[in-house]
């Protein structure tokens, strides 16, 4: 353990204890059994220094700050050196009143406050009656202070007015951060100011996200666009409150207001009206074989927000004290399948006089018996009959081009027996299949957030959210880009509580509380019924086989070889669950110009992570099988093919 004492010149100083404390005997056990770091809270404040016309500090004046929005308002006292700190203010405009008898009233009217940062609002009285009132305009941009941090805010405006593209998901809240200087990369692996990848710091309202494997990753598992207020990014000297993050992305949620309030959208993309053809499209035809037009792909994303008090006719009136907030995230994606090359029924057969090489000026394509049965006899399937010698035997073509059913190796055999390969819709070589299906991609994210002010000196807050991003393959059994032939499931939830305490108004206490879960889940589409060689387990329950992966490749890259065909890379049956969780007290202190913060944090993951493997060329729960032309191709050549 280690303790770390900071003092700063101006205003205020801060120190920050790293150490186990303790309030009481059961934060005590659970800070001595468990691993923790003691920081401050990230909440958003108002502070300032009340003087009078010469300077002097004004001890003792009572300061109130009131949510323009909500109308709640939250009291302190000055101290004796005149100064006044308020803590846990939702992102928004304040008004700072402060009174003091034998002092005209001094009122400050458009004070910002933005997620997680301290706004200053600093008061000079005049002497007068404190009916009387002195009126001033705070900027709308205040500068920060406080702490010696790099960063930049992305305000509620500037999310809402810049467009956003809508591809391949809905919109997402870490979008804007690659505005801020210094941040680069992509949702899944981005990097701040140079730091780490995935090593950076997520906070929602304050409380610190606690994440295994892929921490900085929100993409599964964050609440929706609109129901952001503001995201703080840090890119530099951030304090010891923020832990050992390489960069920090704090997000604030919007509150409810005393007024019913919302907002709906609605973003359409279809680029078979709307897409203009590139330079490229008169030349390559579009994924439905159809040249001079863009691919076919529609997608969509709607939803909206609405807040307002809670209110209950003749049960509960919670103008200026209880406020609620909904939001609702809804994507959907589909996509025209492109053509893919299927074998005829002829060739399903074994009949493949018609076979011919499109890339070849169309040369048929001989089928040999493979010379390897010559030497080991023992591979021929049982019942295939092949001559020792002369045409038909092993090293030379097949008569007629034909394999006869029985030499059909039992791994072709139990495939063929599991689905009705369609007929090709066309007379091509190559491609000669289109999709009847259009596979669809589902998103759905929703929030709810509650805000309760107890008393003036306490405040809860609250904050639900759930992902649920299902992406089905569809009923054609052919590969397509969009599933890639497996189902992909992601549930993401989360569950934040943070609760303030203005014990004094030189004692507060503040504490949060963050629970996160994900699953990533993939599942073959198709199970085998039955068993045959060739297909490994699939490790689901009552499912002995999953459906593997069907690779076709030639001897010089071919192009004539049907679709490869499964779930893509042999990834199969996997189960990849993850949950955090956070906890957060600060107790912040303040006497004359100096504040203390001592705090402890105490975060625990757990992840769940079965994994069937697969990647290219490596076979996955669900198997990879490979077929080549090699082993039917003539024997003599120098180069087969």
């Amino acid at each position: 353990m280690e303790a770390i004492l900071r003092v700063c010149s101006g205003v205020r100083n801060r120190m920050a204890v790293r150490h186990g404390l303790v309030a009481g005997l059961a934060i005590c056990l659970a800070v001595l059994l468990c691993p923790c770091e003691v920081r401050a809270q990230a909440v958003s404040r108002i502070n300032g220094t009340v003087t009078d016309q010469s300077g002097a500090a004004v001890p003792d004046a009572k300061v109130t700050v009131t949510n323009v929005d909500t109308n709640v308002s939250q009291t302190s006292v000055t101290t004796s050196a005149g100064t006044y700190l308020i803590v846990d203010l939702n992102p928004g405009t304040y008004i700072v009143k402060v009174e003091k008898a034998g002092f005209k009233s001094f009122v400050d009217k458009n004070v910002v406050v933005v997620g997680g940062a301290t706004s200053t609002a600093n008061a000079t009285l005049d002497p007068g009656a404190v009916t009387e009132t002195v009126e001033v305009t705070a900027p709308e941009v205040a500068l920060q202070t406080e702490q010696p941090e790099i960063g930049t805010t992305i305000s509620e405006t500037l999310t809402q007015e810049l467009p956003q593209l809508v591809s391949g998901s809905n919109r997402q809240i870490d979008n804007f951060i690659f505005l801020a200087p210094g941040v680069t990369g992509n949702g899944f692996s981005h990097r701040i100011n140079g730091g780490v990848d995935q090593q950076t710091e997520i906070m929602f309202n304050g409380v610190p996200e606690a994440f295994s494997e892929t921490a900085g990753f929100t993409f599964w598992n964050q609440p929706p666009y609109d129901s952001i207020k503001d995201a703080d990014i840090l890119t530099g000297t951030f304090s010891a409150q923020y832990g050992l993050g390489q960069g920090v992305e704090q997000y604030h949620t919007k509150s409810g207001t005393n007024a019913i309030h919302g907002d709906a959208f609605f973003l359409y993309r279809d680029d078979t009206y709307l897409g203009a053809p590139g330079a490229y499209y008169d030349l390559n035809p579009n994924n439905v074989g159809k040249v001079d037009q863009p691919n076919q792909d529609i997608e969509n994303n709607w939803g909206g927000s609405v807040g307002g008090p809670v209110f209950l006719p003749k049960l509960y009136d919670g103008r200026n004290k209880t406020f609620w907030f909904f939001s609702y995230d809804r994507y959907r994606k589909a996509v025209g399948q492109s053509p893919v090359t299927l074998p005829t029924p002829a060739e399903l057969s074994g009949d493949f006089s018609g076979l011919v090489n499109p890339l070849n000026n169309n040369a048929p394509i001989p089928i040999f018996v493979p010379i390897a049965w010559k030497t080991t006899p023992s591979l021929i399937p049982a019942g295939c009959s092949v001559p020792a010698s002369g045409a038909g035997s092993p090293g030379t073509q097949w008569p007629g081009n034909k394999i006869p059913t029985s030499c059909f190796s039992s791994v072709s055999a139990g495939l063929l027996k599991q689905f009705p390969i369609p007929a090709p819709s066309n007379s091509n070589v190559v491609n000669n299949y289109i999709p009847t299906t259009i596979p669809i991609n589902l998103q759905t994210d929703l929030s709810v957030s509650i805000d309760h002010n107890l008393t003036s000196k306490q405040a809860i807050h609250g904050l639900y959210w759930r992902q649920k991003y299902p992406q089905p393959s569809n009923a054609d059994w052919v590969n397509n880009p969009l599933s890639n032939a497996f189902v992909n499931t992601i549930l993401g939830r989360g569950l934040d509580i943070t609760y303030s305490n203005a014990i004094s108004s030189r004692l507060v206490l503040t504490g949060g509380f963050l629970y996160v879960y994900q699953a990533n889940d993939f599942f073959p589409t198709h199970l085998l019924s039955g068993q045959f060689p060739g297909a490994l387990p699939s490790g689901l329950s009552g499912q002995p086989n999953a459906f593997p992966s069907i690779v076709f490749g030639g001897p010089s890259g071919g192009g004539w070889e049907p679709q490869s065909w499964g779930p893509g890379n042999g990834l199969s049956s996997t189960i990849n669950h993850k949950t955090g969780y956070s906890y957060l007290a600060n107790l912040l202190y303040v006497r004359g110009r100096h504040t203390m913060n001592i705090g402890v944090d105490i975060r625990k993951t757990h992840q769940d992570d079965f994994e069937a493997g697969g990647s290219t060329g490596q076979p996955g729960a669900a198997g990879l099988l490979n077929f080549t032309a090699d082993i039917t191709a003539d024997p003599n050549e120098t180069t087969p093919g």
